[in-house]
């Protein structure tokens, strides 16, 4: 199913995911999707024809509601650098911004496309080989119970 605001909120949040009351859910704890950002800066989610990112290089506006008129000043007054925790900053993105390669993947689709994670690596070559070991233990997939195909796509 496309995602829906309690969606978000799960992606975003802890302990606030859509499967928290379900056990026999694989996802119950709220942490699996969040486990992207230890193998990548940006991450796309597409949902219903529709973009939004997670991407540790984009700087949010300084909100003057967090008690001082900017960042500088925050810093400054804080004597500690700002970091805002990218991982929870859900980005709006359009299509415009998205890759071509990635827009052209959905369009050529045989298969209607929902809802997609698209995980741009920080070390594809190590991702890669750990993949090339996963498919010979063909066990550790037993948990993902929905999923028709896992492409994957990289370029050197």
């Amino acid at each position: 199913k496309p995602f829906d605001e309690k969606d978000l909120r799960g992606l975003c949040g802890i302990n606030n995911g859509t499967k928290k009351k379900d056990l026999d859910k694989t996802g119950y704890k709220g942490l699996g999707f969040k486990a992207v950002f230890g193998k990548s800066n940006n991450v796309i989610i597409y949902s219903n024809g529709e973009y939004f990112r997670f991407n540790s290089s984009y700087r949010i506006k300084w909100n003057e509601q967090w008690g001082t008129e900017n960042q500088e000043i925050w810093e400054k007054e804080n004597d500690r650098q700002f970091i805002y925790p990218w991982q929870i900053n859900p980005i709006w993105t359009n299509e415009d911004e998205i890759p071509t390669f990635i827009i052209d993947f959905f369009r050529s689709s045989k298969i209607p496309v929902y809802v997609a994670n698209i995980i741009l690596l920080n070390n594809a070559a190590e991702i890669c080989q750990a993949i090339e070991q996963l498919k010979q233990q063909p066990h550790m997939f037993l948990f993902l119970r929905h999923i028709s195909q896992m492409p994957f796509r990289y370029t050197f």
